[in-house]
């Protein structure tokens, strides 16, 4: 058997029926049905956790822990002192952190130049190859620019 065949895929537990029959459970013996949902945020967190040490693609770090600070930081001040109206500002760091991993990533060069290609091939501009290789060459290398 091949080590790839041996190895464990995570992606395929079912987290999700879990996570729902550990709510169920939590909500007909516990009477704990309002406090309980918290624990659908398990399955998103689970696919981060596991795309991160299985595959072993941390691009979307930042954002993730974006998320997940934003998400504790609105239930925290709505829970705690009331605060749901000014509560979900936190929800722009989230974006804002994305931007920057991406720009970081060099993604804004590659859409920047992928505009540029569109909207000359929809006017009927002929590309000017040379300009097409510097925008290439200040691209990080091993970077599509894509969120992964």
């Amino acid at each position: 058997m091949t080590e790839e065949k041996r190895k464990l895929n995570w992606h395929a537990f079912p987290i999700a029926l879990l996570v729902v029959v550990a709510y169920l459970l939590m909500g007909f013996l516990g009477g704990l049905w309002h406090p309980g949902w918290i624990i659908f945020l398990a399955i998103p967190l689970y696919h981060w956790i596991v795309r991160m040490v299985q595959d072993k693609k941390y691009s979307g770090l930042p954002t993730t822990i974006a998320v997940i600070v934003s998400v504790a930081a609105y239930l925290l001040m709505g829970f705690l002192g009331g605060l749901w109206h000014p509560g979900w500002v936190v929800f722009f760091l989230v974006p804002v952190v994305s931007s920057l991993e991406n720009f970081a990533k060099g993604g804004l060069r590659v859409r920047v130049r992928n505009m540029k290609k569109n909207l000359k091939e929809s006017f009927g501009i002929e590309e000017d190859e040379d300009e097409d290789e510097d925008v290439d060459e200040e691209t990080p290398s091993g970077s599509s620019g894509d969120i992964e």
